[in-house]
C-alpha cells in the first residue's frame, strides 16, 4: 500500500489551514462589484426596456467611469459596443440607467459588463437579456 501521495496532501492542506492569514492580503483581493437594478433577473423584457445598473467601490477607491465597458458576447466572440450602449443610458461612479436600443430582435442577449476602481481594480457582470416580442 503506497501512502506517498495520501499523506503528501494531507501534510498539505494541514500547512495551509496552520498557515497564518494576512488581512491586508485578503483586502487587494477586493474588486469593484456591479449589481443589476433593473429588469429582474432571468425575467423576458421587450425591446427598448429600461436597464439600471449600481456600481460599489472597495473601500479606499472610487470607480473609474473612464473604464466602463460593455462586450456584446456571441460564441466565442465579443464584440465593444461601449459607445452604442451609451448613447442610450447615463452613466455616473454610482451606476449607469438608461434603456436598450428599440432594434434589439427578439431573443437572448449577453453582454459582460465591466467596470476598474481608481486602483486598477476590475469587476464584471455577465447580464443576458431575454428579449420577447
Amino acid at each position: 500500500m503506497n501512502l506517498g501521495r495520501p499523506t503528501a496532501f494531507v501534510l498539505v492542506m494541514a500547512a495551509l489551514f496552520v498557515a497564518p492569514f494576512d488581512r491586508t492580503q485578503a483586502t487587494e483581493l477586493h474588486v469593484p462589484r456591479i449589481y443589476l437594478v433593473a429588469p429582474a433577473a432571468d425575467a423576458p423584457v421587450t425591446s427598448s426596456t429600461h436597464v439600471a445598473l449600481r456600481f460599489e467601490a472597495p473601500s479606499g477607491s472610487d470607480i473609474d467611469v473612464g473604464s466602463f465597458q460593455v462586450l456584446y458576447q456571441f460564441g466565442f466572440f465579443k464584440k465593444d459596443i461601449t459607445k452604442q450602449i451609451l448613447q442610450f443610458a447615463t452613466l455616473t461612479p454610482a451606476g449607469v440607467t438608461g434603456s436598450t436600443p428599440p432594434e434589439l430582435p427578439p431573443g437572448v442577449h449577453t453582454l459582460l459588463i465591466r467596470i476598474r476602481d481608481t486602483q486598477h481594480r476590475s469587476g464584471e457582470l455577465m447580464l443576458s437579456l431575454r428579449i420577447g416580442r
